[in-house]
């Protein structure tokens, strides 16, 4: 049985290939995201929707950063944080700040 991995990258399937110990193919697909706080829902609706267009079995990716002192913010949204300003508007965000906590979640 093949099992695909819905990203583009081949370097994250290659990683996670080797830490599973089984082979995985490249599945590039167009997945619909939807925005949410909750991580889960927002892989949940990404792997239903690939398994709709591959009809095979299939797993995606996906991460939320949640720093403390933001009150969990930005969440799954952390790309476009990434996309608009980086770690530099990150670090911003957090100026004043004594708590950087934070936790990423997969």
């Amino acid at each position: 049985m093949v099992i695909h991995f819905a990203t583009g990258n081949e370097n994250k399937v290659n990683e996670v290939s080797k830490i599973l110990g089984i082979p995985l193919e490249i599945a590039r697909l167009e997945l619909d995201e939807i925005q949410d706080v909750d991580i889960e829902k927002v892989a949940r609706r990404k792997v239903e929707h690939a398994f709709e267009l591959l009809k095979k079995p299939v797993f995606i990716d996906d991460v939320g950063v949640y720093f403390s002192a933001l009150n969990v913010f930005p969440c799954p949204f952390a790309i476009f944080l990434q996309d608009a300003g980086g770690n530099s508007l990150i670090l911003r965000m957090l100026n004043n700040e004594m708590n950087r906590e934070v936790l990423a979640r997969c």
